[in-house]
């Protein structure tokens, strides 16, 4: 969102609502997007509170939409697609819901899985991150191909952007500090949120099953979430466990894919692989989990980097092994990575959304 809106700004007027007290903002924003913190983010006990918390909800996004006089739009991800229909429906400005996850396994839950049933089909248009996902989608958009879903995939910044550092910022706000392991030799990396479909206890089972033959190397695990201290005791048991790290919310994921000598993925699904990606376009030979709506994406299995399937340990532990023990791999795949991951930039992210906008607003203006 943040990369997007700073790039829209450049030809349009853009104002960034988010749920939350913008405390917590990460990312950085063009000077020129009119940001709009509406803090009404609440943990619910009971379903009578998470009612009376998105009435609340609902009613903050309709006054500031309409405040802001929008001429379409564009709302991230599952629930907040759901509330931004809600609240704009009596505005009468069209909604683009985008779903940035695989909703075929990401689960929000019976009620909010029935209102997005029945509120998708108001919305001006979609936007999924695959075909798959596009296919899966339009049982809630409606058939017809017009409201088949346009497939956007997303973007990364070019390796150049990266400022190389000495060691990578560590945010303040994670709850407790981790030095990435020294890299006087070579390194593993993962990046993602410690959530469990991410499952990077693969990532871990794997070092460290071939680590003894390999001393040189170590795993960095860059993100923080609700997995850590499952994550944590799984290292301190390891006998690798001096050698592996959770670095918690990393601020300059770009100076440690520098620092980086190959990268691993293991979720169990993605929405699109981000990560993955970003690693390719530095240059880092991958292996990937073959999970759906992922990496078969942009990876060709030993052209630009490894493949395993799913639930397979001993073949994600080959790959990593093989990426180990041969540097000509590495730069083999590394190479052909960053070529595929040159296709996924910012000007195509961009252009693909203003379309889709574009064509929202002028079918708006159409039915009127």
């Amino acid at each position: 969102m943040a990369g997007l809106v700073s790039r829209l700004v450049e030809r349009h007027a853009v104002t960034l609502l988010t749920l939350d007290d913008a405390t917590g903002d990460r990312y950085s924003l063009d000077g020129r997007v009119q940001r709009i913190p509406l803090s009404v983010m609440s943990h619910s006990r009971h379903l009578w509170a998470a009612i009376l918390s998105n009435r609340r909800r609902v009613t903050a996004v309709r006054r500031a939409v309409r405040d802001s006089h929008p001429d379409v739009v564009l709302s991230f991800c599952d629930k907040n697609n759901v509330l931004a229909l809600v609240a704009c429906q009596p505005l009468g400005v069209p909604v683009v819901v985008s779903e940035h996850t695989d909703p075929r396994h990401q689960d929000i839950g019976p009620v909010w899985s029935l209102l997005r049933r029945r509120s998708y089909r108001r919305a001006a248009a979609a936007i999924a991150l695959t075909e798959e996902t596009a296919e899966y989608i339009t049982r809630w958009t409606g058939p017809g191909a017009d409201r088949r879903p346009a497939v956007i995939p997303p973007a990364v910044d070019p390796p150049q952007s990266a400022q190389p550092a000495t060691a990578p910022a560590v945010g303040a706000t994670v709850p407790r500090d981790a030095a990435p392991p020294s890299h006087a030799g070579f390194r593993w990396l993962a990046v993602g949120r410690l959530s469990p479909e991410k499952a990077f206890e693969r990532a871990i089972a794997a070092f460290a099953a071939v680590a003894d033959d390999f001393p040189a190397w170590s795993l960095a695990i860059a993100g923080e979430g609700p997995e850590r201290e499952r994550l944590q005791r799984m290292i301190d048991a390891s006998a690798a466990g001096e050698r592996i790290a959770l670095l918690g919310w990393v601020d300059d994921v770009a100076a440690l894919r520098s620092q980086s000598d190959a990268f691993v993925l293991t979720s169990l699904y993605e929405g699109f692989p981000v990560s993955l990606l970003e690693a390719m376009s530095a240059g880092l030979a991958c292996v990937a989990v073959d999970c759906e709506s992922g990496p078969a994406e942009v990876i060709r299995d030993g052209e630009n980097g490894l493949l395993v399937p799913q639930n397979d340990p001993d073949r994600l532990r080959q790959a990593m092994l093989r990426v180990m023990q041969d540097e000509s791999l590495r730069r083999r795949l590394g190479a052909e990575a960053q070529k595929a991951a040159a296709h996924y930039g910012w000007e195509a992210f961009v252009e693909a959304h203003e379309r889709v906008l574009e064509t929202a607003v002028a079918g708006s203006v159409g039915s009127r």
